[in-house]
């Protein structure tokens, strides 16, 4: 694949994808540290791009979603 393009994610959605993503870190992070939680157990922050295109594969559409 030639001349895939760098995609940041705060240049996604206008920067709706960093956002979201910001704030489940953050939430991990307050959950980490409160004291009433269990120590042990991993957490996660999941990033979900769902990708839809018409058949001619000139037009498509995304879903996003963090966890």
């Amino acid at each position: 694949m030639e001349n895939i393009p760098i995609i940041r994610l705060g240049e996604v959605a206008g920067g709706a994808l960093q956002e979201m993503s910001q704030e489940a870190i953050a939430e991990v992070l307050a959950n980490m540290q409160d004291v009433n939680t269990p120590w042990k157990p991993m957490r996660m922050v999941t990033i979900k791009l769902k990708f839809t295109q018409n058949e001619d594969r000139d037009i498509a559409t995304m879903q996003m979603s963090v966890q």
